[in-house]
């Protein structure tokens, strides 16, 4: 069977001129420039998106609105999706950048070694080949993969 991605862009964009999660989850670099992640989130989803379905790809956005839709609404739907098309066979990616003073790329999955490893590899090295100037930010020593690993919420609580 065909894997399913789920595509999640974490945090709200602008609505009617309005950043959705202001102050928090953006940047202000004091020369009139203000990153917003949920926006940069939102920019980097499109662009999946477009480019996956170009590929072939079955792509679900799990979250089509600039609204900040609360982590336990994404959460139910993506689990809903995930009954839907049997949970093995649907890959979650959760979009999100950090507005503050962190830089490069990073990808994180559960702790622990687990089939999102490979994928994350996998990922990781597409990534690394396309864009070979921008700065990866990865953990080598815990399971010997480029993977960082937390329990972030969405990762726990989705099937």
């Amino acid at each position: 069977m065909e894997k399913i991605f789920l595509i999640d862009s974490g945090h709200g964009g602008v609505l009617n001129g309005a950043y959705q999660t202001a102050p928090d989850k953006m940047y202000n670099f004091g020369n009139g420039v203000i990153a917003y992640e949920g926006v940069t989130n939102r920019l980097v989803k499109e662009f999946v998106l477009k480019h996956g379905v170009q590929a072939g790809l079955k792509i679900i956005d799990v979250c089509p609105s600039v609204l900040d839709i609360p982590l336990e609404v994404r959460v139910d739907f993506i689990n809903s999706i995930s009954r839907k098309y049997a949970a093995l066979n649907c890959l979650l990616m959760s979009l999100h950048s950090n507005a503050g003073k962190g830089t490069g790329f990073e990808i994180f999955t559960m702790t622990g070694e687990n089939v999102s490893d490979k994928y994350a590899t996998l990922f990781f090295q597409r990534f690394k080949a396309r864009f070979p100037k921008i700065t990866l930010r990865t953990d080598y020593v815990t399971d010997n993969d480029p993977d960082k690993e937390a329990e972030f919420y969405i990762q726990r609580k989705t099937i």
